[in-house]
C-alpha cells in the first residue's frame, strides 16, 4: 500500500516502533481490511496524537531542539521527519 500511495511508513528515530501516516480514517480501515483479506493478518492500530509531518533536510539535526509534543521519524527512504501534536490556540 506504501507503493500505491495510500500509506506512508515512519519508524521512530529513538526506538523501533513503527507508525503510519494517512490522510483519513478511511485508509486505516481500508490497511486493516487488505491486512486480514490479503494476508490474513490481524492488525490492532493505536491512534496516535500527531497530525503533521514535516520533512528535514539538516546533516546536523540535533534532536534536543525539537519540542516535547514531536516526535522525529524516518521514511522509508531514511529521509528524517518531524511529526507534530496540533497545538491549541
Amino acid at each position: 500500500m506504501t507503493e500505491e500511495g495510500t500509506i506512508q511508513v515512519f519508524q521512530t528515530a529513538s526506538f523501533d516502533e513503527t507508525i503510519l501516516g494517512v490522510i483519513g480514517q478511511l485508509q486505516f480501515e481500508v490497511f486493516e481490511y487488505r491486512m486480514k483479506g490479503e494476508y490474513g493478518v490481524d492488525v490492532q492500530l493505536q491512534r496516535m496524537p500527531y497530525q503533521f509531518a514535516r520533512w528535514i533536510v539538516d546533516e546536523n539535526l540535533d534532536p534536543s531542539k525539537f519540542r516535547i509534543n514531536s516526535a522525529l521519524v524516518k521514511d522509508k527512504k531514511g529521509i528524517m521527519s518531524c511529526s507534530s501534536k496540533m497545538s491549541t490556540p
